[in-house]
């Protein structure tokens, strides 16, 4: 009975010990790969000639800047997300490979901040409204990452310009405000 006893409370000893190991970890699926894109900012319009520029933050810090120099669609080289809102791995590597690095880097709790939000986004829009006429169209977006698929999924938080529609989600609201931060924009570039 004894022997029973100490074997039972070696075996909860090793349970316990092992229940608390790794709790702190990340898992592999979870930690950022490089250069993983957390957030963009995206402008298009084409009025007078096609304009084009983007901003990526990552979350090891970093900002992308990418300013089209090229007038002519035809020549335009950047990846853009689908119509489902997705972007390749290989996509993105390639679109940051073609940007500036900026020399401005994201706070780490700022980083945590938008990591925290990301999953936590609803679709609560706002009916869009027209806001402006050739202002083109600023588009603020998150972007969860699909390790196996090795694609982005992007989360819209607003767009505006030509029309306005924001994303009404607390969380949406965080990350714009932090994204905000970091550009030297602010949204009543965009059309009211």
């Amino acid at each position: 009975m004894k022997d029973s006893k100490i074997s039972l409370l070696a075996f909860l000893l090793v349970a316990l010990v092992f229940s608390f190991c790794g709790k702190d970890e990340i898992s592999d699926s979870d930690r950022p790969i490089e250069n993983q894109i957390i957030a963009e900012l995206n402008f298009e319009n084409n009025a007078w000639g096609f304009q084009y520029f983007n901003v990526y933050f990552t979350a090891d810090g970093h900002i992308y800047n990418y300013e089209n120099d090229v007038l002519d669609q035809e020549e335009f080289v950047f990846h853009r997300r689908n119509e489902q809102g997705l972007i390749s791995l290989n996509e993105v590597i390639d679109n940051i490979n073609n940007s500036e690095l900026s020399q401005m880097t994201i706070s780490q709790g700022d980083i945590d901040s938008i990591l925290a939000a990301i999953g936590q986004i609803d679709e609560e829009f706002t009916d869009p409204v027209g806001s402006c006429i050739d202002g083109g169209l600023y588009t603020f977006s998150a972007y969860s990452y699909d390790d196996v698929k090795e694609e982005y999924e992007s989360i819209t938080l607003m767009e505006c310009g030509d029309w306005r529609m924001i994303n009404e989600n607390e969380h949406a609201d965080n990350i714009l405000d932090i994204m905000l931060k970091y550009l030297d924009l602010t949204t009543s570039n965009c059309c009211g």
